[in-house]
């Protein structure tokens, strides 16, 4: 399920989005350190096995501007949360991140440079 809410002028370029997903029998990777590892300085072996769910919220708010003609730029945010049926976080889920952008156009052809942050994971799967 998502949503979105924009709204535009000449200048000003703005939307806020979300979605939430529910995802049935989830399939996840665990590590079972029990196993010899298949690598030097491996932690064990990774196995994959159906949870019995998972859910994800995300949300995006982007905004772009117009200054001149050839120059337009632009930030998105995006907020993802996660977790599985037993409460514990989904990984490889970033929680904030951020991309900046400073476009310059002209004739057709067009530069532009690129931001990216991100904020600190603190839900982590162990």
């Amino acid at each position: 399920m998502a949503r979105a809410l924009k709204k535009s002028n000449e200048k000003w370029n703005t939307s806020l989005s979300g979605s939430y997903n529910y995802v049935q029998d989830f399939i996840y990777g665990v590590l079972d350190s029990s196993l010899s590892s298949m690598t030097i300085g491996g932690k064990g072996v990774k196995y994959f096995r159906n949870v019995d769910w998972a859910q994800f919220i995300s949300t995006s708010l982007s905004i772009s501007y117009r200054l001149s003609k050839q120059i337009q730029v632009a930030t998105r945010f995006n907020y993802n949360w996660a977790e599985k049926f037993d409460k514990s976080s989904v990984a490889q889920i970033q929680p904030l991140a951020n991309m900046t952008s400073v476009k310059y156009e002209r004739k057709g052809a067009f530069a532009m440079v690129e931001y990216e942050s991100g904020a600190a994971q603190n839900l982590i799967d162990e």
